[in-house]
Formats: structure tokens, sequence, C-alpha cells
């Protein structure tokens, strides 16, 4: 668990690094008494060793991440409140803090080993798994099978087409009337050569997806349920935003 006045260094490089990227901005939105009420992530901040100041005129990038946040928590939240049982996945969770906000669901939390460490610090989660999420041996580890919803947050932009589905493969093979939430980027985004908080060069945009058509003619079980675009959210940054989205279906 954090020790008071300990300092602690993340250990993280590549894709790997980008965790830090939502964490600061939910932090900063916390600070800024903007959208996001995140004090866990401001607290965490406070003990990790990394030079931040890189990312604080990013202002783009908070907006998205902030916006972001409030679609999934309002629909982790609509989740809970309509399954008797909740169980949630969190796929490459990071130091994601939505298990603090949402405390009546079992969360499995999964991501690689220099991430979870730093959970083991932070957090005391339910259950713990510490593998790739395409190493599919993680599903074993999961004691139920339906009525489930998985999360896929800040994870998909990195992987290539092939990647992305067959995570949608695996997932769709064993998981029954459950739901999957992700985000995705503008097809545009993937020819992105510079990010102020993102060094592209060790962790550069591979997909991304405009229509959820292409997921269902995967032919994997996937059913489209809604699109939540940004710009629907918040029609005064409609040209700023328009093409990221975050996207919710149904496994059958």
């Amino acid at each position: 668990m954090i020790e008071s006045d300990k300092i602690y260094r993340t250990g993280l490089e590549n894709v790997s690094e980008t965790l830090l990227v939502p964490l600061f901005f939910k932090a900063k939105e916390t600070l800024e008494k903007g959208v996001v009420r995140d004090y866990a992530a401001v607290e965490i901040i406070s003990h990790i060793e990394y030079d931040f100041e890189k990312m604080s005129t990013d202002t783009y990038t908070q907006n998205l991440i902030a916006i972001r946040t409030k679609i999934l928590d309002s629909i982790v939240d609509e989740y809970i409140r309509n399954t008797e049982n909740p169980v949630i996945i969190n796929l490459g969770a990071g130091l994601d803090t939505r298990h603090l906000r949402f405390k009546h669901a079992k969360w499995y939390q999964l991501d690689l080993e220099r991430p979870m460490e730093l959970r083991k610090i932070f957090f005391n989660d339910d259950v713990r798994i510490t593998k790739s999420f395409l190493d599919f041996s993680w599903i074993d580890e999961i004691r139920e099978r339906k009525d489930i919803l998985i999360i896929v947050e800040g994870v998909l932009m990195y992987l290539d087409k092939k990647q992305v589905q067959s995570i949608f493969s695996a997932i769709g093979a064993v998981f029954k009337n459950s739901w999957i939430v992700f985000d995705t980027i503008p097809q545009s985004f993937v020819k992105l050569k510079k990010h102020k908080s993102i060094n592209l060069q060790l962790a550069p945009f591979k997909w991304g997806n405009s229509y959820l058509s292409e997921i269902e003619k995967w032919n994997y079980g996937f059913k489209k349920v809604t699109n939540y675009h940004y710009l629907s959210k918040w029609t005064n940054w409609r040209n700023i935003y328009n093409g990221f989205k975050v996207s919710l279906m149904q496994i059958n």
C-alpha cells in the first residue's frame, strides 16, 4: 500500500507509459474543478516521479480524457444498476480508478507486470491478472461467463487490426449475453506523427474505427448497441473532436 511520504518511480516504457496520460489529466481536471472528480488520481500523481509538466498545456487531450471518463462512468453506472451480480473486466487497467467510484461490482483488473506492480502499491483490487490481454489464457481466470461488462479503454488504438480482431474473436467465443465498451480514434489519427502527451515513436497509433458495422462483419457475435460521439455530448466542440467515440456492443 501507499506510504504517505514516498515517491515511486514508474519503470514504465513504450505503450505502458501511456497509462500516465489519463491519470494525469483526470487529476488535473479534478484540481481545476472540471467535469471529472477523481481525487484518487490526484493522490497517486503526488506519489509518482515523472515529468508531467510536458503534458500540462495539452488541453485537447485533457478534454478528450474528461469526456471519455464521463461517458464510460455513465455506462458502468447503468450496467451496475441493471445487473443483479455485476462483474466488470478491465483490460489494460493501468492505474485506472473507476472501481473506487463503482464499488458495487466485482472487478477483474488485467495488465502487464509493471503496471500491475504499481496497482499493488495504490489499490486493493478484487482480482488482479498479470498478463497481456493478447495472451488469452487470462480468460481462464475469469469465473463468470455471462452478464459481464468488459472495458477496453485507451488501448485499441495502439494495436493493429489483426490484434484487435483477435481480442474480439477470443471474447466472443467465450462470453455470452455480455457487453464490451471501448473507445476509438478517427482513422485519420493513425497517420499522426506528433502528439503533445504521447511519444508516437514508442507508442504509435495503429487502428482507428469509423463504423461499428466493420466489427459486426467480423462475425464474432458482436452487435452494435450505441455509439457515444464526443461531439454529441458537448456540441460546442463539434469540429474539434469529430470522429472520437466510445462504443458499446453486445456479445450474443
